[in-house]
């Protein structure tokens, strides 16, 4: 089997993992401009790289509660099937060589989780970050208000 790679990041005190193939950049929370109106898991509008990435806050999708902003919250910025976006996080922690074999099933009932990986004595679950985008009311719309905003404006 080959090797894949992930990024392990945290969302309060969590660990969880994400495929390195999904993930484009991993940068600092800048400003974020909230939206009302917009599904709870979307948080607002980033400007990255010229680029304005819908913002998903995974304390929302994860523990249905909105995160912190804080020095240490990062945003992981990734394509899906449906468009760009960030995922809001605690903390990004590190990139590691996983087995494909390695990831266990996770059997719990949610649609945005790939499996459990364990490493050091800890558990990681990893997350589906097609389903995350996937599962937001709406999400293809917003991604593509926002890219015709964005193009207008340009």
């Amino acid at each position: 089997m080959e090797n894949q790679h992930a990024i392990l990041f945290q969302v309060n005190q969590e660990d969880y993992g994400a495929d390195i193939r999904h993930i484009q950049a991993i940068e600092r929370m800048g400003h974020l401009k909230e939206i009302s109106g917009l599904p709870p898991e979307v948080r607002g509008i980033s400007k990255i790289r010229e680029e304005m990435i819908p913002v998903i806050d995974a304390g929302v999708i994860l523990h249905h509660k909105p995160l912190s902003i804080d020095e240490k919250s990062k945003l992981l910025i990734f394509s899906s099937k449906i468009g760009l976006a960030g995922l809001l996080v605690s903390d990004a922690k590190e990139m590691i060589a996983i087995h494909e074999g390695d990831i266990k099933p996770f059997h719990l009932q949610s649609d945005c989780f790939k499996g459990v990986l364990e490493r050091n004595s800890q558990l990681i679950i990893q997350l589906d970050l097609d389903a995350v985008t996937g599962r937001i009311a709406g999400f293809e719309t917003i991604s593509e208000h926002i890219d015709h905003e964005h193009t207008t404006a340009g």
